[in-house]
């Protein structure tokens, strides 16, 4: 028995009540949104994913403690 994907591009969704929607989550969205794309020109390269998720991490970590 073949399995189909319920989401014909095979990408997840975001319910709207899966998270609060702060803007700090939805850089980190933005960046999974970016990833998923089916035009690998529109994906960003993994050195530019791991540079933006240190910033992310940096700025979660100066909200934290500020």
């Amino acid at each position: 028995e073949k399995k189909v994907a319920k989401n014909p591009l095979f990408r997840p969704t975001w319910e709207s009540d899966t998270f609060e929607p702060t803007e700090h989550k939805m850089k980190f969205v933005d960046l999974m949104t970016q990833c998923w794309s089916h035009s690998s020109q529109s994906r960003p390269d993994f050195t530019e994913i791991v540079n933006r998720i240190e910033e992310l991490y940096k700025e979660a970590l100066a909200n934290k403690y500020t």
